[in-house]
């Protein structure tokens, strides 16, 4: 273990949340040490959230206009997909974004330790697997615990590679020809376009009675609309059996109007 490190503040947390709270803090002329499990700063919304998702729907979008455009006498011919190309895009944004940050940080002086972050007592941090170091004590006057969040795993939903959460929607492995999502909230719609988009057919489930279920209902019933022309829709549906098969992942739904026997090539969970 080495020497232990005394800051004004802590953050634990290199996310939107954490690396804003440690700026601030540093612009205020505050000590700041800033520790992140990961090796890049950003959390799940520039790595694997908001950021990749938002650069996969503007080829999405792109596309999709392509295609439209005939209805106004602009014919072109069927886009071609290298997901290879588009998923080298992705990350390329993602690692200008990343690397802007560092930048800011050192720009502010601001100390940055990758590892697991532990509170070994009301004044010091335990941070485990920091770059050259096993383990180091860091001391702190304030901290700020901004650690965010995780996708949910449901109970009972078996171990497959064919079974997706959005990270793994995101990473491009693969197009499926038949998509199930789970959940019909923004996640779940997002991943729904763009890979309607890349070529998969759409099932969207979702438990409650309107997809987006927080929204005014007259606010979402014009998108259900356009949406139910693309993608098959079943609201007031669960998913009570999730069975991986060699032929592909078999479902089994209760709710009116379902089919029997669902099997898809990949399954998303986003509840």
């Amino acid at each position: 273990m080495s020497d232990t490190k005394k800051y004004d503040v802590v953050v634990l947390g290199g996310g939107p949340g954490g690396y804003t709270a440690a700026f601030r803090a540093a612009d205020l002329g505050l000590a700041v040490c800033l520790v992140e499990q990961q090796d890049r700063l950003g959390g799940v919304c520039l790595n694997v959230g908001c950021i990749p998702s938002k650069t996969l729907l503007h080829a999405a979008a792109v596309i999709e206009e392509a295609v439209e455009a005939a209805d106004f006498g602009v014919d072109f011919p069927a886009p071609k997909v290298n997901l290879e190309r588009l998923l080298a895009k992705k990350n390329e944004v993602i690692e200008q974004l990343t690397g802007g940050l560092d930048g800011l940080c050192k720009a502010r002086k601001i100390a940055r330790m990758t590892g697991k972050g532990v509170f070994k007592d009301r004044s010091t941090l335990t941070v485990t697997g920091a770059a050259g170091a096993g383990e180091q004590d860091v001391r702190f006057t304030s901290a700020i615990i901004a650690t965010g969040s995780r996708p949910f795993v449901l109970p009972n939903i078996p171990e497959d590679p064919r079974i997706w959460d959005s990270t793994a929607a995101l990473s491009l492995s693969t197009v499926p020809k038949r998509f199930l999502i789970i959940g019909g909230g923004i996640i779940g719609l997002e991943m729904a376009q763009i890979y309607s988009a890349l070529g998969s057919e759409i099932t969207i489930v979702e438990m409650l009675d309107q997809i987006i279920p927080p929204a005014d209902k007259d606010l979402i019933q014009p998108l259900f609309l356009k949406l139910k022309k693309k993608y098959t829709i079943l609201t007031k549906t669960k998913v009570t059996e999730i069975r991986p098969a060699d032929s592909g992942i078999q479902v089994k739904l209760e709710g009116s109007s379902v089919p029997d026997g669902a099997e898809f090539d990949a399954v998303l969970v986003a509840v």
